[in-house]
């Protein structure tokens, strides 16, 4: 049996092993795939990589500022581009400004117009039937 064929074979049993246990450690998904790699790359060459980078930008940068706080020697160098990294932050405050603009938006009758009036809803699941097609 190759070292390829051992690798994938235990990547199974531990697949079946975590299923039987649920647990929150979803942030060891990068790190299994990087070792699973390197040792696939071992296996078909003989050697281990001799750089290993990793790249990622806003959810991947926050995956790839995660993986070199956790470890930190899995790769020689990390670029991070726009990283989430205060997701509570970033949406909370996204949908704050959106909800402000809309309610302090043009008003008709106390009611902002960006609301779409039950009266016209359905034109929304029916495009065809739109005053505005040509």
């Amino acid at each position: 049996m190759t070292t390829a064929n051992a690798i994938v074979r235990r990547s199974r049993r531990e697949s079946r092993l975590r299923r039987r246990r649920p647990r929150a450690d979803g942030y060891r998904a990068i790190k299994a795939t990087t070792d699973d790699s390197k040792a696939v790359i071992k296996a078909l060459t003989g050697n281990m990589p001799r750089y290993s980078y990793f790249v990622g930008c806003s959810d991947g940068g926050r995956e790839a500022l995660k993986e070199a706080q956790r470890f930190p020697d899995d790769f020689d160098g990390i670029i991070v581009g726009s990283p989430v990294n205060d997701q509570v932050g970033e949406f909370g405050s996204s949908y704050l400004y959106d909800m402000q603009a809309t309610l302090n938006g043009p008003q008709t009758g106390g009611v902002p117009d960006a609301y779409i009036p039950s009266s016209k809803a359905g034109l929304a699941h029916h495009p065809g039937a739109s005053p505005m097609r040509r």
